[in-house]
């Protein structure tokens, strides 16, 4: 391995700019027959959407009935099986007797460099040199490793035309809506404006292949403004200067999906859309939002792997019947999910660990959202401002400060959630009216439930420390809740009253009161009157 290594640096140093091959196919190793036959699935060019067998070009190798072909056919194997590929046809007879391509093989190795696989295998030893005259190839003016066409980087399969860049390809005067432009792998340096409906991805799908990096930082990486485009399987680069965001999008039924997006201000925008899908992104180094949505409706975002940093997550803001759905957020000093003037949005599923003053999930002005089966792990769970007729229920939340808290809103409901570890389990101060707390498992807080508004069922609850009532707080119903296992007693305007055998009583402006013998841990609220 070092003396090929030694020749790889030899070879580049000596390679001329100027490429003499030529590719025409590009595809899949599907099979390795033996060390110099393979079976290749067409991706573009040459048989294009087919199969087909592959005889290397001017080499020969062992039998594989021989311990010497088996090697080599392993050897082989381990270089390309799987792997993408060029492919130099032989364009004088192209096929063999047994129907098999001539064809000289190249493995891409970076964004510039391409390896002789036929040579590859002479240098090694594991074939030796058959210079058919019949065919195209000289094998005695072979290099290891060829300089790679930049016109070859990006393909349309539609009208299998080739570009250097993406924008080229998307601006050609023969690139149709409905058309796929594949960008295979190398980095790329572009501002790009789709304003067709293509579907761009990377070959592979994988974008560690692909990276499209800013080149003018005051305006987005992706522009879309077309509907139907989709983008899929890029690393996209940002930069700290770029006021915009990484992929903005103004257009429907657009699918963002399985993306790298970093070092941006806003990772992807969607503005005045509908129909959008975002999945399966992994979104890091934002100091704005991961995703952001304005004025868009039935936009699907799921999956997603977001980090921020005195950021937020997902934003949505005056956009309605959104669903949020299996995202994985994480960060310092930010908020995960945040919806404002929103309404009909599902927030379900979602997994938030984000540390320091920061917040899990956070609703303002905003009404008739559903927030479910959430994992939260903040220094605030859930916030609630100005919002009404929500529902949430079976969220899991530890948070250091308030697991939820709400100001100014009424008609939630707040059902089967376990809040922890918080200094406030459940926090609802002023103007908070006609909310139902019902059937929430709280433990470890130094309060469970903090109520400083009136008219507000709280009901069935299993608490560790209980409820605490300011003074001044009336009206509300408190049946069915146990502290500790037992039962909580709670008594507004009444008389002669025992209380006995509890885990907490709560007694405002009652008289006559008998309190026979009570027990309360140190933490646990014991009578409040």
């Amino acid at each position: 391995m070092r003396e090929l290594i030694t020749l790889l640096i030899i070879l580049l140093a000596l390679a001329a700019t100027v490429s003499a091959f030529e590719i025409d196919s590009e595809g899949y190793v599907t099979n390795v027959v033996d060390g110099d036959t393979i079976d290749v699935y067409s991706t573009s060019g040459f048989m294009q959407g087919e199969e087909f067998r592959i005889r290397f070009a001017d080499i020969n190798t062992p039998e594989l009935s021989t311990y010497e072909g088996q090697i080599s056919k392993s050897a082989l194997a381990s270089l390309i099986n799987g792997k993408y590929v060029l492919i130099d046809v032989d364009d004088v007879t192209t096929y063999d007797p047994y129907g098999r391509v001539v064809a000289v093989v190249y493995l891409p190795v970076n964004e510039t460099h391409a390896l002789n696989v036929n040579y590859y295998m002479v240098v090694n030893g594991y074939a030796e040199i058959w210079d058919f005259t019949n065919n195209e190839f000289n094998p005695y003016e072979w290099r290891l490793y060829e300089t790679l066409p930049a016109a070859q980087r990006v393909v349309n399969l539609n009208t299998s035309k080739t570009f250097s860049t993406i924008q080229a390809a998307i601006y050609d005067s023969e690139t149709e809506d409905g058309h796929v432009i594949v960008v295979y792998p190398g980095n790329y340096e572009e501002n790009v404006h789709v304003n067709k409906s293509v579907k761009i991805k990377s070959l592979s799908g994988n974008p560690d292949d692909v990276t499209v990096r800013i080149a003018n930082e005051t305006m987005p990486v992706f522009n879309v403004t077309a509907n139907n485009v989709s983008i899929i399987g890029l690393s996209i680069e940002g930069s700290y200067f770029l006021y915009d965001s990484a992929i903005k999008i103004h257009g429907d039924f657009c699918r963002i999906s399985g993306n790298s997006i970093s070092n941006y201000r806003g990772g992807i925008s969607v503005y005045n859309s509908q129909g959008c899908i975002i999945s399966e992104n992994e979104i890091s180094n934002s100091y704005s939002s991961g995703i952001y949505l304005q004025h868009s409706n039935n936009t699907i975002v799921t999956n997603n792997t977001i980090h921020v940093y005195d950021s937020t997550g997902i934003l949505i803001v005056r956009s309605s019947n959104n669903t949020i759905f299996g995202n994985e957020i994480s960060g310092y000093d930010g908020t995960g999910v945040s919806l404002y003037y929103s309404r009909n949005t599902n927030v379900i599923k979602n997994r938030m660990d984000v540390t320091g003053y920061s917040s899990g999930i956070y609703l303002s002005y905003s009404s008739n959202n559903t927030i479910l089966t959430n994992e939260i792990s903040a220094g605030n769970g859930i916030g609630i401002w100005y919002s009404n007729s929500n529902n949430i229920s079976l969220n899991i939340v530890s948070a250091k400060y308030e697991g939820l808290e709400a100001s100014y809103s009424s008609r939630n409901k707040i059902i089967k959630n376990t809040i922890y570890g918080s200094e406030h389990g459940i926090y609802f101060y002023y103007g908070c009216e006609n909310n139902e707390i019902h059937s929430n498992r709280m433990h470890q807080n130094t309060y469970d439930i903090c109520i400083s508004s009136s008219n507000n069922i709280i009901s069935e609850n299993e608490m560790d420390s209980g409820i605490y009532i300011p003074l001044h707080t009336y009206r509300n119903t408190i049946v069915n809740n146990t502290v500790r296992e037992k039962p909580l007693f709670y008594c507004q305007d009444d008389s002669n009253i025992v209380v006995e055998g509890v885990g907490q009583a709560i007694l405002i402006n009652c008289s006559d009161v008998i309190i026979k013998a009570q027990k309360y841990p140190a933490q646990q609220l014991g009578f409040s009157f």
